[in-house]
């Protein structure tokens, strides 16, 4: 049985701000980014366990997953049968996440 899933506030505002980079300096795939970030969260509801372990420092398991073709981390963590989306982050940005 799949999970629900949500995107939380910030995540959804990296995916804009990268989605919005993407088009305008790959127009030959505008939509890449949205497109890839949605077929891993459909791949991730079903399989949230494939992603690797983030350290925190939190007692919350956080895991991120790597797109493959526009190189975004997409880190979560699973709450309450919820996949939590909490960072869509650049792999070029060298370092993770405040979570």
């Amino acid at each position: 049985m799949a999970l629900r899933y949500v995107i939380k506030a910030r995540a959804q505002r990296e995916l804009a701000q990268a989605a919005a980079w993407w088009a305008e300096t790959r127009p030959a795939a505008p939509g890449a980014v949205r497109i890839e970030v949605s077929r891993a969260i459909g791949l991730l509801v079903h399989q949230p366990g494939i992603g690797e372990r983030v350290e925190t420092g939190r007692s919350v398991q956080v895991r991120r997953f790597r797109t493959d073709k526009t190189e975004r981390w997409i880190y979560y963590r699973v709450k309450d049968n919820t996949l939590e989306v909490l960072s869509v982050w650049g792999t070029d940005r060298g370092s993770n996440p405040r979570l």
